[in-house]
Parts: structure tokens; sequence; C-alpha cells
């Protein structure tokens, strides 16, 4: 089903894809694009790239503001520069590329969006010449269990926003005096740099300020946070009721976290993978079964029933690249011994001396 689609022009000419992306909580294409991804892991770099082109449009309904124009204006101009220069010159990494026409076939896609966006904006100052401020004016971005996307903030930062995750900001304030952002869930952040206006994530007691750099936040309800420093440095802070705040500085290859005492604590990360699963693989490095399979709910969508408990304490090692929840388990079960069976959503783990 599908099958003909293969470009971001093919995409967005797709009207189910469109809605999808543009309408509010489409829970039947929430699970048809789901599960269309897993059978064509090969196009999922490609969904996501549309997607973000498409929410960004759909929530950009200001003026854009001048930094950002700057630096959309700047990553159109290496992108030319790129495609101008000759074979011998173009860097040996392998590079998605499209013929001119189908850039011209996007273009007027998004074109006519745009108007439509334009028209509804004049009709709603028409019909409503006294509207009423919303309370919060809030960029609110989030994705299912099983869903991954990439972002453009309005600074010229981008943010891939990991599975069941939400991502939060200020429309009219962002990227003009402050570029503030709250996270539930994970995400892996590469900043723009501006040296007079820091970014900073807050997720619960933990605030993490940058000025140009990237680096992954792990802050999903009822789990440790962590936060990964990949380039650049970070300034990690927790607040502390009626106490001094704790503070951090991490350098690349360092990671903050929480201790049981709930002090912040840093260390040197011996584990490089934090944030494999922007490239679409799952990493487990001697991580206990209960919180592979909390893991594994979240990264395909899917509800896992456990019976029996095993060995005690299990843990797993693996590294899987864009493989099926089907090959994840067939690899997984030799080890536990344990049998799985597999109806749609629903996943059941049967171990071999359960009753």
């Amino acid at each position: 089903m599908k099958d003909h689609i293969n470009t971001l022009s093919d995409l967005f000419e797709d009207a189910d894809f469109r809605a999808w992306v543009l309408e509010d909580d489409p829970a039947h294409l929430n699970i048809f694009w789901s599960q269309w991804q897993k059978e064509h892991p090969e196009k999922q770099d490609l969904v996501i790239e549309a997607k973000a082109i498409l929410e960004q449009l759909k929530h950009d309904t200001q003026p854009i503001a001048p930094i950002r124009k700057d630096a959309i204006l700047a990553r159109i101009n290496e992108t030319i520069a790129t495609e101008s220069k000759p074979d011998s010159a173009k860097p040996q990494a392998k590079r998605r590329r499209f013929p001119l026409r189908i850039y011209l076939k996007i273009a007027a896609v998004l074109a006519l969006f745009l108007a439509s966006i334009s028209f509804w904006k004049v009709n709603e100052k028409i019909d409503s010449p006294n509207p009423v401020p919303p309370v919060a004016d809030w960029v609110i971005r989030k994705n299912a269990k099983g869903q991954k996307s990439k972002l453009y903030l309005p600074d010229g930062s981008t943010v891939i926003l990991n599975a069941d995750s939400e991502l939060r900001y200020d429309r009219n304030g962002f990227g003009k005096d402050q570029r503030a952002l709250i996270l539930s869930g994970e995400a892996f952040f590469e900043v723009e740099k501006d040296p007079y206006c820091p970014f900073t994530v807050q997720t619960g007691s933990l605030s993490t300020t940058a000025l140009g750099t990237s680096f992954n936040i792990n802050a999903y309800p009822n789990s440790p946070m962590t936060v990964f420093l990949a380039t650049g440095s970070v300034l990690v802070a927790k607040e502390n009721e009626g106490q001094e705040n704790d503070s951090v500085q991490l350098v690349p290859g360092q990671v903050a976290y929480l201790s049981k005492k709930e002090r912040l604590t840093s260390k040197k990360e011996k584990n490089l993978k934090q944030y494999e699963w922007t490239r679409g693989t799952l990493f487990f490095d001697k991580t206990p079964f209960d919180k592979v399979i909390i893991e594994l709910e979240r990264w395909y969508g899917v509800q896992i029933k456990v019976l029996g408990k095993g060995k005690s304490s299990p843990v797993i090692n693996g590294e899987f690249k864009q493989e099926s929840l089907k090959n994840v388990l067939e690899t997984m079960k030799y080890s536990l011994d344990f049998t799985f069976s597999i109806d749609d959503h629903e996943i059941v783990i049967k171990f071999n001396n359960s009753p």
C-alpha cells in the first residue's frame, strides 16, 4: 500500500500524508503511517523530513523573525552552493539527490499550502475584528509511541524528538528575547549559536543551558533524567527548594544525572551510544529486561504482555539498527528462553518455565 512513495514530492502530494500531519489527532492515520514506516524502514528518514517541513509551515503563520530568516537563507545558499559544485569537489558520503523537477513540484504544493494559510488569516481578521488573545500561545510538538520527528525551531536550531515525547515553547518570544523550551520524554538538540541568547531546556527540576552545541536529554516520566553532551559545552542546573542549587558544566562525552540522593552528578560516559536512537538504532547495554520492554513499547508503538519471570534479573545487551520488532524478539528469545506471539499491536511474551 502506497508503495509508489519514494520522494519528498510523493509524500507532499499524498492527501493522507498531508491530513496526518496537518489535522489534529487523526488516530486512524497515526496507526497507518506508524505501520507504514515499520514496513518501509528505509523510507523513515524521508517521512521525518517531509513531516518536519509541513509541521513548520503549519505552525509558522506569524512573520518570520530576522534571526530565523538569516538562518533559513544561509541553509538555502549552502544547499545551492553544494548542488552547483562539480562532481569532483563534492563529498563522497552518500546523499539523497532529487531532480529539479521534483523540487519545483514540492515548491508548488507548499506554495498552495501557504496561500491557504494567508487566506485563512485574512478571513479570520475580517470575521473577528476584536479577537480574544489566547491565555498562553504555546507551540506544542508531541509524538505518540512508535513515532519520531525532526523539528526546525525559529532560531535555526534543530531537534529530533523521540517517541512518546513532547516539546513546547512560546510562539511569540522564542528566538527573539529568549530561547526556552520545556521537554517531556527524549530529544536530541543541535543548537544554533547565539552568545546573547542562551538556549535552555527545562525538564522537571533540571535545566540545561547552551550557547551553541549538540546534546541529548532523556527525561521520561518515572525514569532517571540524563543529559549527554555530544559537542560544545552546556550547564546543567537543579533547583533545590530552600537550598542552594546544584550545577555542573559538561564537556563532550560527559553525562549529567541525578544520584539516588537526588544530587546532580556528572561522569565520563564510556558508552557513546546515547543518541544512536536518532539514527534509527536501538541500543541496550546491560539494560534490565523490564526497562527493555518499556523501550520496545515506546519504540514500536505496541503493548507487550509478559507471562512468567524467566531467570532472575535478566539483562539485555545488543544493538538493533532499523530492525523490525519481530527480529529484535527473535534475537532475544534464545538467550532468555521465551516464546512470543504478535497479534497486530499486542505482543505476548511467555517464558518457557512459566506455567
